[in-house]
């Protein structure tokens, strides 16, 4: 006895989904979430916020190019090379106050342990425009530091630090310098550091000061 099968009946949507293969699926679209890039890291400037008057400011974006250049020479404890740049820097007009021109020779006087004639040259070079006070505080602390005088150093430092939304890495590095030089002063200088600047600098650059040798 031959059993009759009934129909079945193919619903088209089913028997489209169960023969067409598995690689011709289109996967399920998952949101994507974009994420914003960071903006680009600037300079930062202790006591100067990143504001139009400062970015539109010729007086001061001018003023910067030299500015790490003497620093580091005054490092190296190179008075030649920094009366050199003094000399670059102030051949444009001799009688222009400049004052990177008198930073570079200020630290070119404090290597050589000439401390008053080095203030004096920040003092002789400061204008309306440039530097800011913190900027000024920070300089002087490099003149003492380079003199030797650790703690008048971190005094000054003091000023630079006290009170900035966002401090400039090299002040920082000046803060362990002086705590690396004078250990006595490692305490003192841990407190600067955590002064001013957001709190993860804060954090970062007392634990610095802290741990430098």
């Amino acid at each position: 006895m031959i059993s009759k099968l009934a129909p079945q009946r193919a619903d088209s949507a089913g028997a489209s989904d169960i023969t067409a293969p598995r690689a011709l699926r289109r996967p399920p679209q998952r949101s994507r979430r974009r994420h914003k890039r960071p903006a680009a890291a600037g300079r930062f400037y202790v006591g100067a916020p990143d504001s139009h008057a400062v970015r539109h400011n010729l007086a001061v974006a001018g003023r910067l190019r030299y500015g790490d250049e003497a620093w580091r020479l005054a490092r190296a404890g190179d008075v030649g090379g920094l009366r050199g740049v003094a000399e670059l820097l102030r051949a444009g007009d001799p009688d222009d106050p400049d004052y990177d021109a008198r930073r570079a020779r200020a630290f070119g006087d404090a290597l050589e342990g000439r401390v008053e004639e080095a203030l004096a040259q920040l003092t002789a070079g400061a204008g309306e425009d440039w530097p800011f006070p913190a900027a000024r505080a920070a300089d002087v602390a490099r003149v003492h530091y380079l003199a030797g005088d650790y703690e008048q150093a971190l005094a000054a430092l003091r000023g630079a630090v006290r009170g900035a939304e966002r401090l400039d890495p090299q002040v920082a590095e000046l803060v362990t310098a002086v705590a690396a030089r004078a250990p006595g002063l490692r305490a003192r200088a841990v407190r600067v550091a955590l002064g001013g600047g957001t709190t993860w600098q804060r954090l970062r650059y007392a634990a610095a000061a802290a741990a430098a040798r």
